[in-house]
């Protein structure tokens, strides 16, 4: 399993993807 870091950094990757449709969450 990936570190929580790990999880952070993508999960940070995917927030701004759908950020931009949620309007910057």
């Amino acid at each position: 399993m990936r570190t929580l870091e790990e999880s952070r950094s993508q999960a940070a990757a995917r927030a701004e993807e759908v950020g931009g449709d949620l309007g910057g969450l």
